[in-house]
């Protein structure tokens, strides 16, 4: 049995082994052996002639964006705020008995009069605040791994969405080489699939030794590929 305080640290530990990073997310999509490797602090990515090209992509586009928003451990390339579209509120239309009576009438006694409704209005009926939703913006430099591109992007408004109460249920996949760009939103069956890979992701972590090495299309590129072939 563990003591209080044993329990709490442990409890800590996993709380904080849940807050997965993007690239945690990414690479258990395209290799979980990389993942493991990767979460057990071997991190060999920053020397990748890729990874180096990919950071070069985004310094030199988008360049009046909000860029590389870090919030615990993840990093957003870019956010955008977009005003809903239900913050839009029509004017009420008058009621038949508010309509003006048609006759004589003094202009200026009007105008008071409407002054004094509009004065009133703002003291009782106070505008409700404009409701804004965050979209993610996401860059790469290939589609080859849209995937893991899709998830990463998916857990980005997941995060910030539970444990900020961020409102983003949208974002946008960028892949400024191929000029495209793919709109992503976070729907009930995303949420499903990608609480379904956070699930997985802890349990390739906890191993206690690292999945066996299989070959894929993109090993010759990979940072890794020496401690799994060398």
């Amino acid at each position: 049995m563990y003591s209080s305080n044993e329990q709490q640290a442990y409890d800590n530990r996993i709380d904080d082994e849940q807050r997965f990073t993007g690239s945690q997310i990414n690479y258990y999509f395209i290799c979980k052996r990389k993942l493991w490797l990767f979460s057990h602090n071997i991190e060999l990515e920053p020397e990748s002639d890729l990874v180096k090209l990919g950071k070069l992509l985004h310094e030199n586009r988008y360049q009046r964006k909000m860029k590389e928003v870090q919030v615990d451990r993840i990093k957003v390339d870019f956010l955008e705020t977009k005003r809903l579209a239900s913050d839009h509120i029509p004017s009420q239309q008058p009621s038949q008995s508010s309509l003006p009576v048609i006759g004589p009438r003094d202009p200026t006694q009007e105008i008071k009069k409407k002054e004094e409704e509009g004065r009133q209005k703002l003291q009782t009926e106070p505008s409700p605040a404009p409701q804004k939703q965050i979209v993610i913006h996401e860059v790469k430099r290939s589609k080859k791994m849209q995937d893991a591109h899709l998830f990463q992007l998916l857990y980005y408004m997941y995060y910030l969405r539970n444990n900020y109460g961020v409102n983003s249920s949208r974002g946008v996949l960028h892949y400024p080489l191929l000029k495209q760009n793919v709109d992503v939103e976070l729907t009930q069956e995303r949420v499903a699939q990608l609480e379904e890979a956070l699930r997985g992701i802890k349990e390739v972590n906890f191993s206690p030794s690292p999945p066996e090495a299989s070959r894929k299309r993109y090993c010759r590129s990979c940072a890794y590929q020496d401690l799994c072939w060398g």
